[in-house]
């Protein structure tokens, strides 16, 4: 793990704009955000990877969670996607031509704008990052989060995704993976428990690449 400092001036930009008032009763006011934000910086890490001689640089993500379209919340998780993206495009500067996979918890609840943050011009040559379609197995939905929680008001969403450059590598099989998808004689053939998945609200998201 690594900590990535916000640019200067980044996090009081935001402050200024969104101003000081909570959310919704009873949430931290973005100066105490901002604040814990400055302090900390941007914990991540990366791995690269050498597949069949071809540098492929792996990034997981997890963004700030909450906040309504355009809320406080939201707009940090713009800030920080900008943030990630400078220090991946920095980690790629003396091998351009590398494959690189973003990919995580991006909370998007809100907009879609901290995604678009994040893929733009990590691409070869400047393009953006492509965005994995994955689906479920059992009925093709998209939703890569819900709740495990019983009583819960929200409805399952697309929050996880899996960006990458598709100049350099190939998606051949992609999906998201709920144990009890499978049938009890697929489970068994597998190694699989019909429990497997139920202890996080977040499904597994399974890409297998081709280099191109």
């Amino acid at each position: 793990m690594g900590r990535i400092g916000y640019p200067p001036g980044a996090l009081e930009g935001w402050l200024a704009e969104v101003g000081d008032e909570p959310e919704v009763p009873g949430m931290a006011p973005p100066s105490v955000l901002a604040r814990v934000e400055a302090e900390g910086g941007l914990s991540a890490t990366g791995a690269w990877v050498t597949v069949d001689g071809r540098d492929v640089l792996f990034v997981p993500v997890d963004l700030q969670s909450a906040g309504y379209d355009g809320s406080p919340r939201d707009r940090l998780r713009e800030v920080q996607a900008r943030t990630l993206n400078r220090a991946i495009a920095a980690a790629l500067d003396d091998r351009p031509g590398a494959g690189l996979v973003v990919a995580g918890d991006l909370n998007v609840v809100g907009s879609a704008r901290p995604l678009d943050e994040l893929r733009r011009g990590l691409g070869v040559g400047g393009r953006d990052l492509e965005v994995a379609r994955l689906e479920r197995l059992r009925d093709r939905s998209l939703a890569t989060w819900r709740s495990i929680w019983g009583e819960d008001p929200f409805s399952p969403g697309r929050l996880d995704y899996l960006l990458y450059r598709g100049a350099v590598l190939r998606v051949e099989r992609a999906f998201l993976f709920d144990a009890a998808d499978l049938s009890a004689r697929t489970r068994e053939s597998l190694g699989v428990l019909g429990s497997d998945t139920e202890k996080s609200d977040h499904l597994p998201l399974v890409v297998d690449f081709g280099g191109r």
